[in-house]
């Protein structure tokens, strides 16, 4: 055969393979030398290195000539090679096929790193053992951050696992796979004969794919050198993970891209985590957005109620002078009113941030609801009819009635706004047995029996987002001028603050239901009606006992004086409890009651009266004020042997407050 002549074709075709080996081990080698976040080096079947890359180099400080012909073992702690732990592990792969762990590894300074370990035995095509691939990564950082991670969760009560898995694979030019490791199929899913030479987009999500995600990475990488960037990825079943991907250029010795190198690693549980964190701290900013909320409505209440109590009585005073048929008498009239109203805007702001102060009763709910059952009619009109259904073995309740008509009232205005034409509003009451899979936010986690009050409209009804929001503060769907937005997170916080529940189910365009779940307190004692209907009208009280009157607001100080003399006390009045007490200490124990209002600067009501009382325990106290600040509440409920006026009242109720304190 001359040099012209052509090869025959076996021979061609094993040329050809020949140099498809050579490609494919060029391309490995490449694979392995521009991976700098890994150590990639080889083992003898001794534990002798053989071969080393730039990221060995990198990580552990040798350079090839310092480390080729050493034991492997020259990384590891003393107490580890005092414990044969390098042949046991190489003992180990050639057993499994495989050994991974995490420990300590020794740099060629002496300082220590927490690596990632692979070892995996190699065989030559005879299945001979010729030695071992071994992969390092320092995990040192990941280590503190998952330390960290861990102390975050044990503070929120969550438990955060990082499971890792590496696809370590090669791409060509355009995006297709042409290798493809282990951990590539543990991630993904695919097999090697599956995927080589199918592009690398097909991990891609579609909306990514539609949007030209893949592409760009590639053109990213092949500009910069090196691209990381997380999102979703899609698994050969069907399934999504959140990636962390690395996507790095590889080039030849004269700069031509012959492909890029991709590490991807599963890190769908931390992002899981991450979300969970922020969600809680989410949670956490919005409770302490409501406390702060809360506190400015504490002071708000405070300084408007003692306008509000100034206003009201200075018209008191003024009308005393006139007569009936005076027209004056109808403008004062009118301010009394407008002072209600602003009484009645501010229990609701003190109701939805639970600071409203309760004097809680054993009451009977269905006497409540039928006692303001013409009420509720009269609001409701015409054009909407109501119904009863009352369980008449209704157990009793313990609350305050003034709180209960406020529920009744504000969930029946609700009601009759998304009825405006016609409709049918549905009063239901049962006691009802409500444990940890009733989903009712509010009761305690263990099984109660409680009253349950529902209340249903067939109304316009609320589409989801509506119903996430009824109970935030001054959110409204009414138009302007129509509510202020406090009419269900008054409910809301009244409910709350007296450990019961409230969940909402609402249709569009079929209507709402609020169910409502109150403690019991038994059945009806003696079968006696706890609440009685009001009593006929008596006689404002009268008196001549000394009363010390101490506030520390002025126009409140003098009504207050002035209506307590109209009705024949005597009356000694201190801005101050150190005024208070010099005062009472003069008269050597005439006073027979103590009018305090709680919140003054310095001593507060309630430290004055303790004072007073252990000095005489005869003296009584009563209280007066537009915001207790827990001083003489808890959780909003009246302490026991607590008597409290709350501001602005008028001098009937003032009268009878004291007339009451003083008989007791």
């Amino acid at each position: 055969m001359t040099p012209s002549d052509p090869l025959p074709a076996k021979s061609s075709g094993a040329i050809v393979k020949a140099q498809q080996l050579i490609d494919n081990e060029r391309r490995i080698e490449l694979l392995v030398a521009s991976v700098t976040d890994y150590a990639i080096f080889m083992l003898n079947p001794q534990g002798y290195i053989e071969t080393w890359n730039p990221g060995a180099e990198r990580s552990k400080g040798y350079t090839a000539t310092e480390i080729i012909g050493k034991h492997f073992s020259i990384f590891y702690p003393p107490e580890d090679i005092a414990s044969g732990k390098p042949a046991r592990e190489l003992k180990q792969a050639v057993e499994t096929g495989r050994f991974e762990e995490e420990g300590w590894r020794i740099r060629k300074d002496g300082s220590q790193f927490w690596a990632n370990v692979v070892i995996t035995p190699i065989y030559d095509q005879g299945h001979v053992h010729i030695g071992f691939a071994k992969v390092t990564r320092d995990f040192t950082i990941r280590r503190e951050i998952d330390v960290a991670l861990r102390q975050s969760e044990e503070r929120f009560r969550m438990l955060v696992q990082a499971v890792t898995d590496y696809a370590i694979f090669m791409l060509d030019p355009k995006g297709n796979v042409v290798s493809w490791n282990e951990g590539a199929e543990r991630a993904k899913g695919y097999r090697a004969s599956e995927i080589i030479g199918q592009n690398f987009s097909k991990f891609y999500t579609p909306e990514d794919m539609a949007s030209g995600v893949p592409e760009e990475l590639l053109s990213r990488a092949a500009q910069q050198g090196r691209v990381e960037i997380e999102g979703w990825r899609v698994r050969k079943d069907g399934s999504r993970f959140w990636a962390d991907v690395i996507l790095t250029a590889v080039r030849d010795e004269s700069g031509e891209l012959i492909g890029f190198a991709k590490v991807t690693r599963d890190v769908t549980e931390r992002r899981q985590s991450e979300e969970l964190l922020r969600l809680k701290q989410t949670e956490i900013n919005q409770l302490q957005k409501m406390e702060a909320l809360g506190r400015l409505a504490g002071g708000i209440a405070h300084d408007f109620n003692n306008l509000l109590a100034g206003i009201l009585g200075c018209a008191e005073a003024i009308g005393s002078a006139f007569t009936a048929d005076n027209p004056a008498k109808e403008d004062l009239e009118l301010i009394e009113k407008a002072c209600g109203q602003g009484r009645q805007l501010v229990q609701q702001l003190m109701a939805f941030s639970r600071r409203q102060v309760a004097a809680p009763k054993t009451v009977h709910l269905n006497d409540i609801i039928r006692s303001l059952m013409p009420l509720i009619e009269r609001a409701m009109g015409a054009s909407i009819h109501i119904e009863m259904e009352l369980d008449a073995n209704l157990k009793v309740i313990k609350m305050d009635v003034s709180q209960l008509e406020q529920i009744l009232m504000n969930i029946a205005l609700n009601a009759r706004d998304a009825m405006p034409t016609s409709g049918r509003l549905i009063f239901r009451t049962a006691n009802t047995w409500v444990d940890e899979t009733s989903a009712v936010d509010g009761l305690p986690d263990r099984p109660c029996e409680t009253v349950e009050l529902s209340i249903r409209d067939t109304g316009t009804g609320m589409n989801a987002d509506v119903l996430a929001k009824i109970f935030e503060p001054f959110y409204t769907t009414k138009s302007a001028g129509r509510g202020t937005g406090l009419g269900l997170s008054t409910v809301y916080g009244i409910i709350q603050q007296n450990r019961g529940g409230i969940s909402v189910y609402s249709v569009p365009a079929m209507g709402t239901t609020f169910k409502i779940f109150l403690p019991t307190q038994g059945p009806v004692p003696g079968g006696q009606n706890p609440h009685p209907g009001p009593s006929s009208e008596t006689p404002i009280p009268h008196g001549n006992e000394l009363i010390l009157v101490v506030e520390d607001d002025p126009i409140v100080l003098r009504n207050t004086v002035r209506a307590l003399q109209r009705q024949g006390y005597s009356v000694l009045s201190a801005t101050n409890a150190e005024e208070a007490v010099e005062s009472f200490r003069k008269t050597r124990g005439k006073i027979r009651l103590l009018l305090t209002d709680i919140i003054m600067p310095g001593r507060n009501g309630k430290q004055l009266a303790d004072q007073l009382v252990a000095e005489d325990p005869a003296l009584k106290v009563l209280f007066i004020s537009g915001y207790t600040a827990e001083t003489v509440a808890d959780h909003g409920i009246l302490a026991k042997d607590i008597s409290l006026l709350e501001k602005p009242f008028n001098s009937i109720s003032l009268s009878n407050k004291v007339r009451e304190v003083l008989d007791s």
